[in-house]
């Protein structure tokens, strides 16, 4: 019982068609067609035509296994979990390999000193960044307005995370990986040239910090952490210069 919500964020290929195609043999599928305005705006825009309880984003270019929204779905329901993440898989498609990245094991808490934990283990394995390995909250998200950012590229994935997390009352994460990333050896917002990249990167560690903060995770490894993560931020500047 999913609805999928398609958005066509100003396409000029044969995309609007063939979800036409689709969609008149799937009745759960339903496309909004809209002005191009990038990733961000897509997305909020597919917010505000949600009628579930639950949110999960896929990008246009990936896929994920077909049982990911039902495993993720009843363990939230389970428990009534404001958050479920994840593991995922990048496919590397010129080199022909898949890399996963998984949680260690299956757990959940209402407990604050566990989210923190959690979180931490998200931001050590790297899966805090996306939204495509979460099911949120739907209510959530609308009691506290919560958008991705326009002007935040290419930090607005962890941005609203970040301000989606501070608002959570518990939290499960999964010992499995379902969504698959496609890595291709193409521009794209990770790998172009972003004029503001390093605000965006300072303004990044901001969110992270306030997010640390709001779980008290103050010793001496989430400080480390945070310092590896703006000293990389930095590396990434330089490396979008040159």
């Amino acid at each position: 019982n999913i609805e999928i919500i398609v958005v066509n964020d100003g396409s000029t290929d044969l995309s609007e068609n063939i979800i036409y195609e689709i969609q008149s043999m799937d009745s759960r599928i339903k496309l909004f067609n809209k002005e191009n305005g990038g990733q961000s705006s897509a997305r909020n825009f597919g917010i505000s035509k949600v009628s579930g309880d639950y949110i999960c984003f896929v990008d246009c270019d990936d896929y994920v296994d077909s049982n990911m929204i039902l495993e993720m779905l009843d363990y939230s329901r389970k428990y009534n979990l404001d958050l479920i993440v994840s593991g995922m898989m990048f496919d590397y498609v010129e080199e022909g390999y898949t890399k996963q990245i998984n949680f260690e094991r299956k757990e959940y808490s209402f407990k604050k000193n566990v989210i923190g934990n959690i979180i931490y283990d998200s931001c050590k394995n790297g899966l805090i960044y996306s939204p495509c390995n979460k099911l949120y909250k739907t209510l959530l998200i609308n009691e506290y307005n919560l958008e991705f950012p326009t002007s935040t590229e290419p930090i607005e994935d962890i941005f609203f995370n970040c301000e989606y997390i501070k608002r959570i009352r518990s939290i499960g994460v999964l010992d499995k990986a379902y969504y698959h990333y496609i890595k291709r050896n193409v521009e794209s917002t990770v790998s172009r040239y972003h004029k503001n990249l390093e605000k965006m990167t300072i303004l990044r560690n901001k969110k992270l910090g306030e997010l640390f903060n709001k779980y008290n995770m103050k010793k001496d490894k989430h400080e480390k952490w945070l310092a590896s993560e703006y000293i990389g931020g930095k590396a990434n500047c330089i490396s979008n210069i040159y």
